[in-house]
């Protein structure tokens, strides 16, 4: 943010003028907009000394002292030299007339070089501060004996030098500047401080040039001192020995009569001197009209800078609005607390509950003696707000004395979720429990239809799928959905069922569910939460009771029995050090074996250990729960195991196979009689030699000996695949035709899901929907056994095998279409979170894209020789900022076309040549796949890439190698500087977007925080998070009122969108919209009437992040937007707005000519271009309105009047009509003050 200053000095009855916060830290206002006197080509400054400041000036306190020209100060020259030579006049305080000091007299703001401080900070910037200038963009110290400057220095801090200095260039700091140490020599220098002070304490110093410090003092203490040139500042004071000044014609030339305009940053105001230190700058004080030595002006207990910046009020007056009660015994936020009070305390005066507890500042304060800045004023876990909700003391943290604090106290509640969907059979979410905290705040339920895709397409869903999530402590809680039996259709009431989706391990569970016909409710007990769906009992057990998958056993009613020989050795704290992999091996074997089969699992050992005993897979939790007793720190002994696996299958009479799986990554002997008594009772072993260390030779032997099959694993993950391949080669016909993974028996028979769902492959084809993932892949080739239960009470259930499936492999490559293929999608089943249905976060808008080199931007796409003919091909080139390497997205549902600026009519075109290789170009939009192109993250894992942030750029159309392969995804590449497409995603692929403008776009946002491009940060998340919450607002407030029903009604009349104060549901920053967002609906009015399709969301979002004011503690978005980065805005969506530079009109519109001038010159604006947009304060009583500060509007002229969009009264008025500019300043009801921030058109 700039703010654009023009300095005038004030008579002493200076004309009072308020400068509040919203103005001085965010609008593009002048503090004092002056227009400068015309100036003759050779014009001269006209003093060797000027001091501007009033209450100091210039001070001499040497013995000898020679002035050869004049000096001047709004001050003191006061002269301690025994032998002063003084060869020019001397102006102070004492020589300033009355009559150039009239008492109530306002004089024109015009600049006049003789009384008032020169302004020629980009004179010297453009003189001496761009080339060949050494920058520096912190402080920067220098100490050596000899310091030879012949370079310009730029510190955007603090300068200081210590030495013998030779200056033959010049210096300058925004902040102080310290000469110091032995003889300091100046030839043909500058000295300057933009905003700080400089002092020069060396020994001799001889200075040719300028020493300027136009908001600082000039303190030289040197024994002698010889200036050939001039010194301007506000005070300056000289001690040592001697002095010389002599007045120089060539430096008098070069600082000349007309003063600029100042611009500074919000960095810069760190270094603004405040000499009275009430956060109010000394520059800003003389504008304002405050004293700068005086912290409160106007003597009511409020420092200026606070009644300025945080207020709002005039720190110049008591009584800003007049109203009989002092601006310190006012209450702007009506919390029960005086602005008085809420300086002292700290808290904020526009913000009733400062903390954010539920409690208003003064309640704290004067009725419960909580701390009104602190959220839990004792530190018990509860927020103070809840304390007086559930009736305890916010002072105690054991209200009761039972010693457990009230955070921790469970306490019976009921959170109630009314769900949005009228078509929905669910119409409440109840979640009741004795929980910690206040579940109001702790506990949300969200609908996840359409984003869940799996618990979207569960079989027999009814109504919606409801994500339910908690931070409150609890053991049981009762989980309740209100049911609209009218909306059931084909469901009977008695047949609804409450499933879980336990996603760690994939499986929808029926919940022991409790129906109330008589209270059309349905609930059951849980103990934690995540996704709960209702659904049709019949059907879900339907979708189950079906085999489809017979195994070879299936028509013996006992089931199978295997022993698994699991190595607990020591050596596998080295292998697998947490037994995880060992347990998910296991675990793999048993979820692939049926309820009536069993199993048995031993720890080989010296001396082997049971683990579990032979149990029913029906018991499958005490199998699993088993695994956890697996170790490594036993020894081997190989016979001893075998006999006991012998041992325990005896006992299995009747199985139709007996079988053990003996794993080990050692080894030791084995005697063949216990492999022969195996052999012999039918019992093959299945052996696995783990990792390197495994003594292959034996295992192979053990089973060849008892027909057998040997494997080899080196990872965990082998160990569990072979565990599964065991399972499956045991129960069914391992016929792989395609060689995807998944067995014939299944691809033939349907391949049920784990949400009931069958979806249907080829069995001669490892690609059936042809994106570049192979069946297997999209589907976990390995079923899991499930019981379903029907009923809980009846305990009647069934059973069937399912498959886990990552995405649908049937006949979409976009499984949750949203525009991303699954071979690239981070999460295939799942809409992108924050944008809630499509990938579409650059749709509309406009970058560079860079080739980087580490963190920085090298080359540049760009269409080749800035040629706008289809079939030009694109190369990586050096930046120029053409439309030609600019390029813009436009989302097609299914992906993004882009377009280079140059020719819009033109797309990214990927096109197949006759040799089988891929061209580039931009070439005629003809909706071809080969035009559509998917932006993804660089850094997604893959190997190679190194974490590095960026992009990669996919197209659509899959590579073959042949007609038997699997397709590659194509990358857009710049090999060579050339761009083209590859199948390697990591080399020469990586991308990054630039932005056209000083304004992030909501694309770029998104990216930052998701994690693709740079990291992100706080401002940024809350604006991604408002997004995705307004995005679902705004349609449910356009399509519920009346009034933005149709685009002929007055409400969304051409295409603009009025009634800010009906959007009190959207969110922006920590506030809501209806009283902030008028720079956001100004814009998008203006954008929407050019035929821009703008989403209101994402540019509320955008402002968010870039023009949220900054204002002390209102930093939060309760005071809207800064008007000024609307031009930037505006340059992002590729206009290019014209801009009047900031006008003040200070004096009543009516009495002020030259402000009709002005005023004149906004109507020619609005008259030659048909639309501006305008901001300014709002009009209250003749003058401005402090507490509710700036408006923002657009404005379209009319055939006979002009009309304004969403005014402040636009809830009962859309629009406003005036006859012209100046009707609206000056009608008997104006909408604005004089008090014009600025105005684009």
């Amino acid at each position: 943010m700039e703010v654009k200053v023009m300095i005038k000095q004030k008579t002493k009855s200076r004309l009072k003028r308020t400068l509040s916060g919203v103005l001085a830290l965010a609008m593009t206002a002048s503090v004092a907009a002056v227009m400068p006197a015309a100036a003759e080509e050779t014009a001269k400054y006209p003093y060797a000394v000027f001091a501007a400041d009033n209450d100091a000036g210039i001070t001499i306190n040497t013995d000898n002292f020679t002035l050869n020209g004049s000096a001047y100060t709004k001050g003191v020259f006061g002269a301690t030299a025994q032998y002063p030579n003084i060869n020019g006049t001397v102006t102070d305080i004492d020589d300033i007339t009355d009559e150039d000091n009239t008492e109530g007299e306002e004089t024109e703001d015009v600049f006049d070089v003789s009384c008032d401080m020169i302004l020629i900070h980009t004179k010297l910037a453009d003189k001496y501060f761009t080339e060949n200038c050494d920058t520096y963009n912190e402080d920067y110290t220098y100490s050596d004996m000899n310091i030879n400057i012949n370079n310009s220095v730029y510190v955007m801090g603090r300068l200081s030098l210590d030495g013998n200095i030779s200056l033959n260039n010049a210096v300058g700091a925004v902040s102080d500047v310290d000469l110091t140490g032995g003889n300091l020599n100046g030839n043909n220098t500058v000295i300057y401080s933009k905003f700080g002070d400089i002092d020069i304490t060396n020994s001799q110093a001889t200075v040719n040039g300028l020493i300027y410090a136009p908001f600082g003092t000039v303190t030289i203490d040197c024994d002698n001192f010889n200036m050939n040139g001039l010194i301007i500042a506000q005070n300056v004071v000289i001690d040592g020995y001697g002095a010389n000044i002599n007045y120089s014609s060539s430096w008098a030339e070069l600082v000349g009569t007309e003063s600029e305009e100042l611009s500074w940053t919000m960095d810069d105001w760190q270094y603004l001197a405040d000499t009275d230190d009430d956060g109010l700058p000394n520059l800003i004080e003389k504008e304002v009209g405050s004293d700068p030595y005086n912290p409160d002006t106007d003597g009511d207990n409020l420092p200026d800078g606070y009644e300025a910046l945080t207020l709002g009020t005039d720190p110049t007056k008591p009584d800003t609005d007049d109203n009989g009660v002092l601006d310190c015994d006012e209450d702007f936020d009506e919390d029960g607390l005086t602005n008085l009070q809420e300086y002292e305390l700290g808290t904020e005066p526009y913000n009733e509950d400062t903390d954010g507890d539920g409690l208003k500042d003064g309640e704290e304060i004067n009725t419960y003696g909580t701390d009104p800045l602190k959220v839990d004023t004792d530190d018990d876990g509860l927020d103070d707000g809840d304390e007086i909700y559930f009736e305890t003391d916010p002072l105690n943290p054991d209200s009761d004395g039972n010693g457990i604090s009230d955070g921790d106290e469970k306490r019976s509640q009921t959170f109630i979720h009314k769900v949005e969907n009228e078509d929905c059979a669910v119409t409440e979410v109840h979640v009741t429990m004795e929980g910690t905290g206040n579940l109001q705040k702790t506990t949300t339920v969200e609908s996840i239809m359409n984003k869940d895709i799996l618990c979207s397409d569960v079989v027999g869903l009814v109504g919606e799928p409801f994500s339910i999530e908690t931070t409150s402590q609890f053991d049981t809680a009762t989980l309740t959905y209100v049911i609209d039996k009218s909306k059931l259709g084909d469901t009977e009431f008695d047949n609804l069922l409450f499933l879980w989706y336990d996603e760690e391990n994939d499986n929808f569970v029926e919940l022991d569910t409790v129906l109330d016909e008589k209270n059309s409710t349905v609930s059951v007990e849980t103990t934690h939460f995540s996704k709960y769906m209702i659904v049709n009992r019949e059907e879900w057990y339907k979708a189950w009771s079906t085999e489809l998958y017979p195994s070879y056993y299936d028509h013996i009613p006992i089931g199978l029995s295997t022993v698994l020989v699991i190595d607990c050795s020591g050596s596998m704290q080295y292998n697998d050090p947490y037994e995880a992999g060992r347990k998910k091996a296991a675990e793999s074997f048993i979820n692939v074996l049926r309820n009536k089969d069993n199993v048995a699992i031993i720890a080989e050992d010296s001396v082997p250990q049971i683990l579990c005993n032979f149990t029913s897979v029906s018991q499958k939790t005490t199998l699993l729960n088993s695994l956890n007793k697996i170790y490594s720190l036993g020894g081997n002994n190989f016979d001893a195991s075998i006999n006991e696996s012998i041992r325990l299958l005896k006992t299995q009479t009747g199985a139709p196979k007996k079988m053990i799986i003996f794993m080990s990554d050692g080894g030791c002997s084995v005697s063949d009689s216990y492999l022969k008594t195996a052999d012999n009772l039918g019992i093959p072993i299945y052996t696995i030699g783990f990792g390197n260390g495994s003594d292959d030779r034996i295992l192979e032997h053990m089973a060849d000996m008892t027909h057998g099959e040997f494997y080899k694993a080196i990872t965990t993950n082998d160990l569990a695949d072979i565990y599964s391949e065991i399972a499956l080669d045991t129960f069914f016909d391992t016929e792989d035709t395609d060689h995807d993974g998944l067995y014939d028996v299944f691809e033939l028979a349907g391949i049920r899901v784990q949400n009931g769902q069958i979806v249907h492959t080829r069995y001669d084809l490892p690609d059936t929907d042809n994106d570049g993932l192979e069946d297997g892949v999209e589907i976990e080739p390995v079923p899991v056994y499930k019981t379903v239960i029907r009923d809980h009470k009846e305990q009647e259930e069934t059973a069937g095998y399912y498959f886990i499936m990552n995405s649908n492999p049937e006949s979409n490559d976009d499984s949750d279409d949203d525009g991303y293929s699954d071979i690239e999608d981070p999460d295939p089943m799942d809409k992108p979170e924050i944008l809630g249905d499509k990938y579409d976060f650059l749709d509309g808008e406009i970058y560079y894209l860079a080739k980087m080199t580490g963190i920085y931007p090298e080359y540049y796409m760009d269409v080749e020789g800035n040629s706008t003919i289809p079939g030009t091909s694109l190369i990586m080139y050096n930046y120029t900022g053409n439309d030609n390497q600019k390029f813009k997205f436009e989302w097609c549902d299914v992906g993004y076309k882009i377009h280079a600026l140059n020719n819009e009519h033109l797309v990214l075109t990927l096109n197949a040549n006759d040799d089988g290789s891929y061209s580039v170009y931009m070439g005629n939009d003809l909706n071809l796949q080969g035009q559509l192109w998917e932006v993804l993250p660089y850094n997604n894992g893959a190997n190679g890439l190194l974490g590095e942030n960026g992009l990669v750029i996919r197209s659509k159309v899959l590579y073959y190698e042949n007609n038997d392969t699997v397709g590659q995804p194509l990358y857009l590449s710049y090999k060579n500087d050339q761009i083209s497409v590859s199948t390697d995603r990591i080399s020469n692929t990586r991308l990054m977007t630039c932005a056209i403008a000083d304004w992030t776009r909501f694309g770029d946002a998104y990216m930052q925080y998701v994690g693709w491009t740079y990291m992100s940060y706080s401002a940024n998340d809350r604006a991604m998070k408002n997004y995705a919450k307004n995005s679902t607002k705004l349609p449910n407030i356009l399509k519920n009122d009346s009034r933005y029903s149709s685009i002929s009604s007055s409400y969304s009349k051409t295409g603009c969108i009025n009634g800010q104060g009906n959007f009190s549901k959207l969110k922006f920053g920590d506030t809501t919209f209806d009283g902030v967002g008028c720079e956001v609906l100004a814009t998008y009015n203006a954008m929407a009437r050019q035929g821009i399709n703008v989403d209101l969301c994402k540019l509320t979002a955008e402002f968010e992040m870039n023009a949220i004011q900054i204002t002390g503690p209102l930093a939060d978005g309760k005071s809207g937007s800064k008007p000024e980065r609307i031009p930037d805005c505006l340059e992002s969506y590729s206009l290019s707005p014209g801009y009047t530079d900031s006008i003040i009109y200070i004096n009543p519109f009516k009495t002020d000519s030259s402000q009709k001038e002005n005023l004149k010159k906004i109507q020619e604006k609005l008259d030659k271009n048909g639309r501006i947009i305008f901001s300014a304060w709002n009009y209250n009583n003749g003058g401005i309105d402090l507490k509710y500060g700036v408006h923002t509007v657009y404005i379209e002229k009319g055939s006979s009047n002009i009309v304004i969009y969403n005014c402040y009264n636009s809830w009962t008025e859309p629009e406003t009509s005036y006859a012209s500019i100046e009707d609206m300043f000056s009608s008997s009801d104006p909408l604005f003050s004089t008090l014009v921030i600025g105005i684009w058109y």
